[in-house]
């Protein structure tokens, strides 16, 4: 008869033989690996604030189209509170749609205003300016099965290096949240009211002090 004992991870087990001799065998005991973690998932994203779909269908019609955008008071709010600014009084954008490379990309051309209020870094009080700016974006259509997606926008001769498609998600392409990220790019990251001046006993120290 043999006698076991559990010594770190491995089993001994102690065999008697005739003759009061023990032999002894060793094997690995049959300790469960401990259980896998769980992830959950986070929280879903918020939706844009400012958000004007467009269906493929439709921004890939042969001729394309132009569509007139306008935030309203809500969206305005919402964005502003986004962006980082006291105010965002108007944001209005005009855009090209059209379909390029036979139907599997779509260029969207616009152009946008907007009337934003900000801190001014010197006086550090609020004043109001107009922000435009015209831009473009190269959005890409998912392939035909059987076509790979990346062979044809590497191949295109529509595309460059400085000018890679964006994915379309969900057959849609927000016109609204691209026009958003682009009032962000054109942000003032240091603002200043017109007129302001830094006081001569701080002059020189920063490199944009020269700005009238």
């Amino acid at each position: 008869m043999g006698r076991s004992s559990l010594r770190g991870h491995k089993l001994v087990v102690v065999e008697e033989g005739r003759e009061g001799a023990g032999r002894r065998r060793t094997r690995t005991a049959g300790i469960s690996p401990p259980a896998a973690e769980t992830v959950s998932p986070g929280p879903p994203e918020p939706p844009p604030e400012f958000s004007r779909p467009v269906s493929v269908d439709v921004a890939a019609a042969e001729g394309g189209f132009v569509l007139e955008i306008t935030a309203n008071a809500a969206e305005r709010e919402a964005l502003g509170r986004r962006l980082g600014l006291e105010g965002l009084t108007r944001l209005d954008a005009k855009l090209h749609l059209r379909p390029i490379d036979r139907g599997r990309m779509v260029r969207v051309k616009g152009r946008f205003e907007a009337e934003v209020i900000q801190i001014c870094v010197v006086t550090l009080e609020p004043f109001a300016a107009v922000v435009t700016e015209a831009f473009s974006a190269l959005f890409a259509i998912e392939a035909p099965a059987g076509v790979n997606r990346f062979e044809i926008l590497f191949n295109s001769a529509t595309v460059d290096d400085d000018d890679l498609p964006e994915p379309v998600e969900n057959d849609r392409i927000d016109v609204g949240e691209l026009v958003a990220q682009h009032l962000s790019l054109a942000l003032d990251t240091h603002p200043r009211r017109p007129g302001a001046s830094i006081p001569e006993a701080y002059a020189g120290t920063d490199p944009d002090d020269s700005r009238a």
